[in-house]
């Protein structure tokens, strides 16, 4: 037996279930990944692997799928053969605790990139929506990296037989504090712009182009749906911001503690729960509506002038007509792409983009003759008009004299 290991006893069955706990939560969130890697690749068939947002969820997802298999495996290659771990699994254990929650809250900064596109935005609206996150990652990239060189010198120090290496980790330092508070502030800042855009976008946009009762039939149906899509984005940006705030609350008071044990329980559903949200904030709106997911070049919502009002006035000096201009672009969007049907196959998208192709084509074909009809019509009526005005025929000569002929009879 290794002498770095105590002998079975009351101490090594609680620590055997104690482990058993953290397993037992990461074989649960690794249930999670799997089908969760899986919706991803199937939602690669329909071009979402062109979406920013769509790398980070899937590395997300691995990260979190190789995590659960790894997270305690002292219980099966340390106590239980009595060999201590390779120093390598600690550390990787260690940085993916960390760099889960770092990317799944840059997920959701991407994610602001719906109403702010680069292209379209100014540089000072850039600075003020994107400034602190961008900031905040850096420094929380800089503690993570911190706090990985402090766990392999404690892992190594545990290797090396010190008993009281693995108790350092349990007095949680300040920049792991700071840690919590920042992912905190981060994963509110995000959010929240996003619940805010998307409340102001569905709410003041939609109130006022709403009252254009004028829309009927399949256009009507059309704006309904696309307003319902925008409310389930807003539910589901909503239970992106309260879960991993929540669980990071969960987490930093369990470290006060002082309680280690807990703390690796804690910590695995912090960041089970952080890529679990991948789940619900990026991918559900991904198979809804693929434009309120991530920056797409090719969104139509907001090339459409940002139709978004500004919040605490109804108009906020709009005129009728660019109202009416908005609900034309709203209403004469592709039923297709907006219900996103899944029952298309790919011979008739085919079709479909070749007739989409062909439209612009007829109609400017159709425009042309029918410019030329009109401009043939027109000089045929210029022509007649000269031929009654000046022709060529000999008058009667009653009307030389301004009398009629029925007056010389």
């Amino acid at each position: 037996m290794s002498a770095n290991y105590a002998p079975p006893g009351l101490a090594y069955s609680a620590q055997v279930g104690r482990q058993m706990t953290v397993i037992t939560i990461n074989f649960a969130f690794s249930g999670m990944a799997a089908p969760l890697v899986a919706l991803l690749l199937w939602s690669a068939r329909r071009r979402h692997f062109k979406l920013a947002t769509y790398w980070v969820a899937l590395l997300c997802a691995l990260l979190l799928f190789v995590a659960s298999f790894l997270n305690g495996p002292d219980m099966y290659w340390g106590p239980v053969y009595h060999r201590p771990i390779p120093l390598a699994f600690d550390v990787v254990i260690g940085a993916i605790n960390f760099l889960l929650p770092w990317l799944a809250d840059l997920n959701v900064t991407l994610r602001l990139l719906i109403f702010y596109p680069l292209k379209r935005t100014s540089f000072r609206t850039l600075a003020a929506v994107f400034g602190l996150p961008l900031a905040i990652k850096l420094a929380r990239f800089a503690m993570i990296v911190w706090y990985i060189n402090l766990y392999t010198e404690v892992e190594r120090g545990a290797h090396h037989g010190d008993r009281e290496a693995q108790a350092k980790l349990a007095n949680v330092p300040g920049p792991v504090y700071a840690e919590f508070a920042l992912q905190i502030l981060d994963n509110l800042w995000g959010s929240g712009i996003l619940i805010y855009r998307l409340r102001s976008f569905l709410f003041n946009h939609y109130s006022v182009v709403g009252e254009a009762s004028t829309v009927g039939g399949a256009n009507r149906h059309r704006f309904l749906t696309i307003q319902s899509k925008l409310k389930n984005a807003l539910h589901v940006a909503v239970l992106s911001c309260i879960l991993p705030v929540g669980s990071c609350i969960a987490l930093a008071v369990t470290s006060a503690q002082k309680n280690f044990d807990a703390l690796n329980s804690v910590d695995a559903v912090h960041y089970g729960i952080c890529t679990v949200n991948i789940l619900i904030a990026q991918l559900l709106p991904m198979l809804y509506h693929p434009e309120h997911s991530s920056f797409d070049p090719q969104t139509r919502f907001i090339k459409t002038k940002n139709l978004s009002t500004s919040p605490g006035s109804s108009r906020s000096g709009r005129t009728p007509q660019a109202d009416e201009a908005d609900m034309h672009v709203l209403t004469t969007l592709d039923p297709v792409e907006e219900l996103d049907l899944p029952s298309q196959t790919r011979q008739e998208d085919l079709e479909l983009q070749q007739s989409r192709d062909t439209a612009p084509s007829l109609r400017k074909n159709s425009e042309h003759s029918h410019k030329s009809l009109l401009g043939t019509m027109q000089y045929g009526q210029t022509f007649n008009k000269s031929n009654l005005s000046e022709s060529s025929f000999p008058r009667h000569p009653a009307a030389a004299h301004g009398t009629s002929s029925s007056t010389q009879l």
